[in-house]
C-alpha cells in the first residue's frame, strides 16, 4: 500500500511535470507563432501598400488620359470649323501662290513668312486668325494653333493668342510623319519636346488638311505639358506624403522634334523639377526601356506588379502603368522608398510577446487547475486499484497476515506500517454477545 506521504509526493511531481511540459510547449509555440505572425504581417503590409501604390498610379494615368482626350476632342472641333476647310481649299486652288513660291531661293523657302505676307489681308485669313484668337483662352494650356502647308510654311497661326507671322516646320520629323496621314480624322501626336516659339515643353496634336484624297497641309495645336500632366504637378490628392515618394511620367523612346532618337527621359518627376525634359539627360535615367517589357529577366519583382530599383543608392519599390494615346506610348510611375513598406518588426514582436505572455498566464493557471484535478483523480483511481488488487494471505486461526517477504504479522501492525491508518479498540455487538452474553 502507498502511504499518504508518497501519494502527495507523486501528486506534486505529476503537477510540476505537467506544468513544465506545458510551459516549454507554450514558449516554443509562442516563438514560432511570433515569427510567423511577424512574417505574415510584413507580407500583408507589402501587399496592402503595393495595391495602394498601384491605385495611385492608375488614378494619375486615368486623369492624364482624360486630359489628352479633351485636347483631342478640341482639335477635332477646331478642325471642323467651316472656314478652315474653305481656307485650305482656296490655298490648294491658288496656282499663283504655287508659282511664286517656286521662284523663291532655298533659304527664302524656309523663312516661314511667304504665305502670311501674301494672304494676311484676305478675308479668309482674318476670319480664321480671329477664330484662333477667340478660342485660345477657352482651352486651358493651349499655347499655339497653326496651319501649315505641305511645304512646311505657316499659313495662319497664333502663339498664346497673338498672331504668328513666321514659322517653318518642314525640317521636323513630326511634321513629315503627319503628312503621310490621308484620313482627316486620324490624330497624330508628336513626341513631347521643347517648342521653339514658346521655349516650353509641349505636346503637339496634328490633324491632316485634306483636299480630295490628298493631304496638303496640317492643323496643329500645341499644349503646354504642365497642363496636360497637371495631376503630376499637384499630387497631394494621391500622395501618402511619405518621405521620398515620387511620381513620374516617362518617355522610353524619346526623340527630338528633328527626329533624333535619344532614349529614356523623364517628362516630369514630381519630386525633382530639375529632371523635367528641358534639363534632364535623355537616355541617362534609372528606368530603362527593357524594364517595361512583358518579360524582363533583369527586373526585380517584389510582388505582383511591384518592382524594385536602386536610385541614388536608395532602394525604391515602384508600380508603372502604360498610357497609350494615338501613336504614342508613355509610362506613369509611382514610387516609394522600400523602407516605407516595412513595418517596425521590433515593436510588433514586443506587442506579440506581451500578448502571448498574458495569454500564457491565463492558460498556465488553467493548466495548473487541470493538473491538480487530474492528479487527484489519478490518486483516487490508484487507491481504488490498490484496494482491488491487494490479495493478502491471512491465517484462519490467528488472523495474522503474511507479507510479501514471507513474514507473518499482525493485521494492525501491517496497516500501520503501510499507511497512516491507526486503530481504536472496541467490541462489536455479536462478539460482545458471545463473550458476555450472560451479563447482557
Amino acid at each position: 500500500m502507498t502511504t499518504n506521504k508518497h501519494r502527495n509526493l507523486y501528486r506534486r511531481k505529476y503537477i510540476f511535470t505537467s506544468v513544465g511540459i506545458f510551459i516549454i510547449a507554450f514558449v516554443i509555440s509562442s516563438i514560432i507563432l511570433t515569427g510567423v505572425q511577424v512574417n505574415n504581417t510584413a507580407e500583408d503590409e507589402i501587399e496592402l501598400k503595393s495595391h495602394l501604390l498601384a491605385d495611385r498610379c492608375s488614378i494619375l494615368n486615368t486623369q492624364i488620359q482624360k486630359n489628352l482626350e479633351n485636347c483631342e476632342d478640341f482639335l477635332h472641333i477646331l478642325h471642323k470649323y467651316p472656314q478652315i476647310q474653305e481656307f485650305t481649299e482656296w490655298r490648294a486652288s491658288n496656282d499663283t501662290l504655287d508659282n511664286e513660291f517656286d521662284l523663291l531661293s532655298p533659304s527664302e523657302k524656309i523663312e516661314g513668312t511667304f504665305y502670311t505676307e501674301k494672304i494676311n489681308s484676305t478675308s479668309l485669313y482674318q476670319t480664321v486668325l480671329q477664330y484662333f484668337q477667340s478660342i485660345t483662352d477657352e482651352q486651358p494650356g493651349l499655347e499655339m494653333i497653326r496651319m501649315f502647308w505641305g511645304d512646311g510654311n505657316l499659313i495662319v497661326g497664333t502663339v498664346n493668342g497673338i498672331e504668328n507671322i513666321a514659322d517653318y516646320e518642314g525640317d521636323k520629323s513630326w511634321f513629315l510623319d503627319s503628312l503621310q496621314i490621308s484620313n482627316p480624322e486620324e490624330l497624330y501626336v508628336s513626341p513631347i519636346s521643347i517648342a521653339r516659339r514658346t521655349n516650353t515643353t509641349a505636346i503637339r496634336m496634328v490633324l491632316p488638311l485634306v483636299v480630295g484624297n490628298e493631304t496638303v497641309g496640317v492643323l496643329v495645336t500645341n499644349y503646354g505639358v504642365n497642363c496636360v500632366l497637371e495631376p503630376l504637378f499637384d499630387v497631394s490628392e494621391y500622395s501618402h506624403q511619405s518621405a521620398g515618394e515620387f511620381f513620374a511620367f516617362l518617355d522610353l523612346n524619346y526623340e527630338t522634334a528633328e527626329g533624333i532618337e535619344i532614349g529614356e527621359i523623364y517628362i516630369v518627376r514630381s519630386d525633382q523639377p530639375n529632371l523635367e525634359i528641358n534639363e534632364s539627360t535623355a537616355g541617362d535615367i534609372e528606368f530603362k526601356a527593357e524594364m517595361f517589357e512583358e518579360v524582363d529577366p533583369n527586373s526585380s519583382e517584389v510582388s505582383h506588379d511591384l518592382y524594385s530599383i536602386m536610385i541614388d543608392e536608395v532602394m525604391y519599390y515602384y508600380h508603372h502603368d502604360s498610357l497609350e494615346f494615338s501613336n504614342r506610348q508613355w509610362f506613369t510611375i509611382s514610387a516609394e522608398p522600400a523602407v516605407n513598406f516595412t513595418i517596425d518588426t521590433q515593436t510588433l514582436q514586443t506587442r506579440l510577446i506581451l500578448f502571448y505572455s498574458l495569454l500564457g498566464i491565463v492558460l498556465l493557471s488553467l493548466a495548473i487547475g487541470i493538473a491538480i484535478f487530474q492528479a487527484n483523480r489519478f490518486t483516487l483511481y490508484e487507491e481504488k486499484v490498490k484496494e482491488l488488487r491487494e490479495l493478502l494471505p491471512i491465517c484462519s486461526n490467528c488472523k495474522k497476515i503474511r507479507t510479501d517477504d514471507g513474514y507473518w504479522t499482525n493485521v494492525e501492525d501491517h496497516f500501520r506500517a503501510h499507511g497512516d491508518t491507526d486503530f481504536t479498540h472496541g467490541i462489536c455487538p455479536e462478539c460482545a454477545k458471545k463473550l458476555y452474553g450472560d451479563f447482557l
